[in-house]
């Protein structure tokens, strides 16, 4: 029995440091996000990521080589990819596929603002036109994942975009790299727009 007790005291200590340290990594990861990317405040984001984004980013990774788009690159756009290992591409879809449901459930920074699914329905509810036009969010509604983070937590694989009514938005499927403790955009494997 004591030895039940105390591998059971080592396991919860184990587990409660690798979570810890993981919701730091993805702090950090937003952090660095947050500071290079153009995001209109107030922000208001969704708790879920919708399905068929989600079915988008399992699609992605059909392949053991990803290629994507840099659109960022002082040089100019330019093509790129990545050939991922049978276990890290397996790692990924498992890892996103865990992101069905409600993934956020509290607001990340100062003027964020987390909109839950039934709040969204209610909108809806009260004004069928409330997916035309989202001002009651600031006119945008952005979506994120968690980052999923691989090889050794060095990349990161992230999305995120938003919807402004029925003909705008973006969204996009990005590969970030740590370089010098920060992390930088790499390239998109997807993106939308509306």
């Amino acid at each position: 029995m004591t030895r039940l007790s105390t591998f059971l005291i080592a396991f919860l200590l184990i587990s409660n440091q690798a979570w810890t340290q993981l919701a730091k990594q993805a702090n950090r990861f937003m952090t660095d996000f947050v500071a290079t990317e153009p995001l209109k405040l107030p922000l208001y984001y969704r708790e879920e990521l919708p399905r068929h984004n989600l079915g988008d980013i399992i699609k992605a990774f059909a392949s053991t080589k990803i290629y994507g788009f840099n659109y960022k690159d002082e040089s100019g756009p330019f093509n790129d990819s990545l050939t991922l290992t049978e276990k890290e591409r397996s790692f990924l879809q498992q890892q996103f596929n865990q992101q069905s449901g409600k993934i956020w459930t509290k607001p990340h920074f100062r003027n964020w603002h987390l909109v839950s699914e039934d709040s969204l329905k209610h909108y809806h509810e009260v004004d069928q036109y409330f997916w035309f036009s989202p001002d009651r969010l600031g006119g945008r509604l952005y979506t994120f994942s968690k980052p999923v983070f691989f090889r050794n937590d060095s990349m990161c694989l992230f999305y995120w975009g938003y919807w402004c009514g029925t003909r705008c938005g973006e969204g996009q499927l990005a590969l970030y790299q740590k370089q010098d403790g920060k992390w930088k955009y790499r390239f998109s494997l997807f993106m939308w727009e509306s």
